[in-house]
C-alpha cells in the first residue's frame, strides 16, 4: 500500500516540480511504472500463480506440442487444461519469451516494460498533461490491473497503439491490430466500439442524453441482463461466471467525471481536433457499457479498454478552467483520487520487492 502511494505521489511531484518539461515527466514516471511493475514478487497477484505455473507449463512444449494446442476459433482458448486455457497469442508469446531459456520473473519484466512503455506512450501523446494523467493511471485501477490481469493488459497496450489508425480512419490497420489484441484477450474487443464512434459528431446534449440511456441501462441490468446474458456469454464459452447486479465506487466515479463534463461546453471542446472528440465519446462508451457489465465483476474489469480515455480527458477539462478554479479544481481530484488508491488497496499486503534477480 505504501509503495502504491508513494509512486502517485512522486508522479505528482515530477508534475509541479518539472511542469514545463513534458518529456521528462513522463520518462521518469514511465520508468517509475516499470520498476513498482517489474520489481514485485511473481506470487503477487489474484491470478500470479496461474500465470506462473501456465509459463512453466507451456515452456515444456516441444514446437508440435504448440502447434496441437492452438485453437483455430479466433476467440476460442487454446486446448490446454483449466485454469492455463489462455488466448492463442498469450500462449504463443510464453512459449518463444521461454525458447531464450529465460524464467518467468524476467516474462514480468517483459511485460512490465510493454505496459509502462504503452503507457507513458498514451498520455505523452495525447494528453495535454501527462503528469496528472500518469497520476490517473496510477490511482485508479489501471496499475493495479496491470498486476493482476496480464492478459488483457498486454492486449490493452495494444489496443492503444491503435488509436492513431482510429484518428486516421485507416480501418485495415485497426482491425489488424484488434484482431492481435484479442489474440491475448478477447474482451479486447469492445475496444472496436470505439472506431465508428470517433466519426460522429459529438452534440451539445448528447451527454445529457448519455445519462438517461445510462440509467435505463441500470435498470435493464438489474431485471432483463441476468437472463440474456448468460446466453452471450456462451459465445465466449464464459457462460459459467456468476451473475449478481453490484453497485460499486467506480460506476459512482465515472457518472461524477460524467456529470462534471456536462458543465463544459462539450460540442465545442469536440470540433477543436480528432483526439478530444475520440476522448469524450470513449467516457460515454464506458460509462453506459460498464452499466451492463456490474452483473460480475470479472466481465466488468473488460471497461478498462474504455476507462482508460479518463486520463487524458481529465488535463482535457481541468485546462478548460480558469485561475484559482482550475487549482481548486486540481486539489479536489488530487484528493479524491488519493483515497479512492486508498480504498482499493486498504487491506492488501503490497511488497513489490519480495523477489531478487537471480
Amino acid at each position: 500500500m505504501t509503495v502504491l502511494l508513494a509512486n502517485a505521489a512522486l508522479i505528482l511531484f515530477y508534475t509541479v516540480v518539472f511542469h514545463s518539461n513534458k518529456k521528462l515527466i513522463v520518462t521518469l514516471g514511465t520508468i517509475q511504472i516499470f520498476l513498482v511493475l517489474a520489481l514485485r514478487a511473481n506470487s503477487y497477484g489474484l491470478d500470479a500463480v496461474y500465470y506462473m505455473n501456465g509459463y512453466g507449463l507451456i515452456s515444456q512444449f516441444g514446437f508440435r506440442d504448440l502447434l496441437a494446442c492452438i485453437n483455430h476459433n479466433p476467440l476460442g482458448t487454446a486446448h490446454l487444461v483449466y485454469p492455463y486455457s489462455f488466448e492463442n497469442g498469450w500462449v504463443i508469446l510464453n512459449w518463444l519469451f521461454s525458447r531464450l531459456g529465460l524464467d518467468y520473473h524476467w516474462f514480468i519484466v517483459f511485460t512490465s516494460a510493454i505496459t509502462a512503455i504503452c503507457f507513458g506512450h498514451f498520455v505523452y501523446k495525447y494528453s495535454e498533461d501527462p503528469g496528472i494523467s500518469l497520476f490517473v493511471l496510477c490511482s485508479m485501477n489501471f496499475l493495479l490491473y496491470s498486476f493482476f490481469i496480464l492478459r488483457q493488459t498486454f492486449a490493452l497496450c495494444i489496443c492503444l497503439e491503435s488509436i492513431p489508425y482510429i484518428l486516421k480512419k485507416k480501418p485495415v490497420q485497426f482491425c489488424i491490430l484488434m484482431f492481435l489484441a484479442i489474440s491475448f484477450h478477447r474482451s479486447a474487443i469492445l475496444f472496436a466500439v470505439l472506431y465508428p464512434l470517433a466519426g460522429m459528431k459529438l452534440r451539445k446534449n448528447t451527454y445529457l442524453k448519455a445519462i438517461i440511456v445510462f440509467f435505463t441501462v441500470l435498470l435493464v441490468s438489474v431485471s432483463i441482463l441476468p437472463i440474456v446474458l448468460p446466453v452471450i456469454l456462451s459465445f465466449f464459452f464464459k457462460a459459467h461466471l456468476d451473475l449478481k447486479f453490484e453497485m460499486n465506487n467506480l460506476i459512482l466515479l465515472q457518472l461524477l467525471i460524467v456529470a462534471c463534463c456536462c458543465l463544459f461546453d462539450t460540442e465545442k471542446i469536440a470540433e477543436e481536433n480528432s483526439v478530444n472528440n475520440l476522448l469524450l465519446w470513449a467516457l460515454l462508451a464506458s460509462l453506459i457499457s460498464y452499466a451492463f457489465m456490474l452483473s460480475n465483476e470479472v466481465l466488468a474489469r473488460s471497461n478498462e479498454f474504455l476507462w482508460i480515455f479518463v486520463a487524458p480527458l481529465i488535463p482535457l477539462m481541468l485546462n478548460r478552467l480558469e485561475g484559482h478554479i482550475r487549482i481548486l479544481a486540481t486539489m479536489f481530484l488530487v484528493f479524491l483520487l488519493f483515497f479512492y488508491l486508498i480504498y482499493l488497496v486498504h487491506g492488501s499486503v503490497y511488497d513489490p520487492y519480495l523477489t531478487c534477480f537471480v
